[in-house]
């Protein structure tokens, strides 16, 4: 017992200090035909940044993602929208004025404390 409260205060205690920006890509069409692509927003989220292991950088590198990055963040229901195949590759987000793709969200087993999302750089 003692050893969980520790572990449990550690994930408590853990800081989330990166701001990230999460848009839903929309698409309008004019007469049928595709006209334009928009971003509304769909959330600001604070983060914490973490790298790919070896095993999973090697992975990525292989699938085609060079600059993969991890984000960590605290599990709220409103992101349980990101299970939806069709809405996951509508996702974009802005982190350091740089855009990424959501490549998979990872709810580690449906524990509803922490979320990973991978994503990878677009521009």
């Amino acid at each position: 017992m003692y050893k969980d409260f520790n572990k449990k205060q550690k994930e408590l205690l853990e800081v989330f200090d990166r701001k990230i920006t999460i848009y839903i890509r929309e698409d309008t069409y004019v007469d049928g035909r595709k006209d334009e692509e928009t971003k509304v927003l769909f959330d600001n989220i604070y983060v914490k940044v973490q790298d790919m292991y070896s095993d999973e950088f090697y992975q990525a590198s292989h699938a085609g993602y060079k600059d993969t990055l991890i984000f960590k963040t605290r599990y709220f229901p409103k992101l349980e929208v990101f299970r939806d195949d069709n809405i996951r590759k509508k996702v974009l987000i802005e982190f350091e004025k740089k855009t990424y793709e959501l490549i998979r969200p990872d709810y580690l087993n449906d524990n509803k404390e922490v979320i990973l999302l991978k994503v990878n750089r677009v521009s």
